[in-house]
């Protein structure tokens, strides 16, 4: 059995809106940015105290929207590759046709 549940499906409206977000920012810079939060941090990166720290927290989540962002880029750049590999097939075939 899973551990951990699926979170619910967003609505198709804002599942868009988040989708073009995540596609329209550098998010691997804004989260290296809040990385440098923790540096010279007393605690060095504890176990014990970083799971109560709320600028670990806010890392941990840029982590992950950065980790989403890549995921929908590489699926749009996926579907841009298809459609372009389906118009030159397109082009290839009417060449045949009208030889």
């Amino acid at each position: 059995m899973p551990r951990h549940r699926q979170p619910p499906a967003l609505p198709p409206v804002v599942a868009a809106h988040v989708r073009a977000q995540l596609l329209a920012y550098d998010w691997d810079t804004k989260t290296k940015e809040l990385m440098h939060l923790c540096e010279g941090c007393p605690a060095e990166r504890a176990e014990d105290i970083c799971a109560y720290c709320p600028l670990e927290g806010v890392a941990l989540s840029a982590a992950h929207v950065a980790m989403q962002a890549k995921i929908e880029k590489l699926k749009a750049k996926s579907q841009n590759t298809k459609k372009v590999k389906r118009s030159l097939s397109q082009i290839a075939e009417k060449t045949e046709k009208d030889k």
